[in-house]
């Protein structure tokens, strides 16, 4: 299963409840696999791509999902 987070710790509530929900539908948690994805900012300077970051997050809107896809076409 795909689950998100902003940081270490959102990913592991998110992966505990999920858990919870599965044994609660009385499925095994245990039997479930779980994919963190990672935003990976890289520039020139650590310093660099803190700023870069911080203005992508400006963009960024809190419980919702968004990508950028420029490869594909629209």
């Amino acid at each position: 299963m795909f689950v998100g987070g902003s940081t270490l710790d959102d990913i592991r509530a998110n992966v505990d409840a999920i858990r919870v929900q599965a044994a609660e539908f009385g499925r095994d948690p245990d039997t479930i696999s779980f994919l963190a994805g990672a935003h990976v900012v890289v520039a020139e300077t650590e310093q660099a791509a803190r700023e870069k970051a911080a203005d992508y997050a400006r963009y960024r809107t809190p419980g919702r999902l968004s990508h950028s896809l420029p490869a594909l076409p629209t």
